[in-house]
């Protein structure tokens, strides 16, 4: 947003067809006055209308910031699923369902998926704005009356129906260890690869033992540990301790910590950066 900023807040002032005819030979010094004037850097060529391509990226990237907003509640909404019931956005008292009081449903985060569907639209409809009859129609003035007040309004809302998730998300964190319980042990079947690989078991003969291991998870309903631990390859590579390290999934967790920290402190900068302007 910042740098379509300088792309779409401009000056244009060249006439019925962008020639400055009406000024002679005084065109580009009347717009260097007036823009000065108006603190504006005017748009390098134009039309009787000013180009739109910059009005179509502005609209692009407010529809895009839209769409991360979404992935994040499409997230929220998949968890918050009976089966999976890990995330409740956590508004106490109200309805879901007006027949089915047992109902909890993900209203804010639905809200959010629906909106960004509208932004998103608005993109090809912006889109078809940037090539017009002769250069200069103004097929665009109607539909741009809608499109670009309304996904301002559109991303508005998103914007602050986020900080209101993000401020009442509760977090099941029993219902997520069960989940991670459900396979027994099989999310674990490429710490055990990478492991085997690094003990100097070929990668695409690793990759097939251990799916091999995990088919027996499957039939026999036993733990990936247990099948390990019983099975004499397994344990000719890795002792029952390593065994036990290697798949378990508190200690499989890579650079988790950093990564989360590398992206606060991106999002922080931008902030930053926006504040300053």
């Amino acid at each position: 947003l910042i740098e379509v900023r300088k792309r779409v807040i401009k000056g244009k002032m060249s006439g019925a067809v962008g020639t400055m005819a009406a000024w002679g030979e005084k065109g580009l010094e009347v717009e260097k006055y007036v823009m000065e004037y108006l603190k504006l850097s005017p748009h390098e060529i134009s039309t009787q209308i000013a180009p739109r391509d910059g009005f179509a990226e502005l609209i692009s990237v407010l529809a895009i910031l839209a769409s991360q907003s979404d992935r994040f509640a499409l997230e929220v909404r998949e968890l918050m699923r009976p089966e999976i019931n890990e995330l409740a956005e956590g508004v106490e008292g109200r309805v879901g369902s007006s027949t089915m009081p047992q109902k909890e449903n993900p209203v804010t985060s639905e809200k959010i998926s629906g909106l960004a569907k509208v932004a998103r639209s608005f993109v090809m409809a912006e889109l078809e704005n940037i090539p017009l009859w002769h250069e200069r129609d103004l097929t665009n003035s109607s539909s741009e009356r809608i499109i670009i007040s309304h996904q301002f309004l559109i991303v508005d809302e998103i914007l602050d129906s986020m900080l209101s998730l993000l401020n009442s998300l509760k977090i099941n964190i029993e219902n997520i260890r069960r989940n991670l319980g459900i396979t027994n042990g099989q999310i674990m079947a490429e710490s055990l690869m990478i492991n085997l690989t690094l003990k100097g078991m070929n990668r695409h003969e690793a990759h097939r033992y251990v799916s091999k291991l995990t088919e027996k998870v499957k039939q026999t309903g036993k733990s990936l540990l247990e099948v390990c631990l019983e099975d004499q390859i397994i344990s000719s590579y890795f002792s029952n301790d390593e065994l036990k390290n290697i798949l378990d999934v508190y200690k499989y967790l890579g650079s988790y910590d950093k990564l989360i920290d590398r992206a606060i402190n991106y999002a922080k900068g931008v902030i930053s950066t926006f504040e300053s302007k």
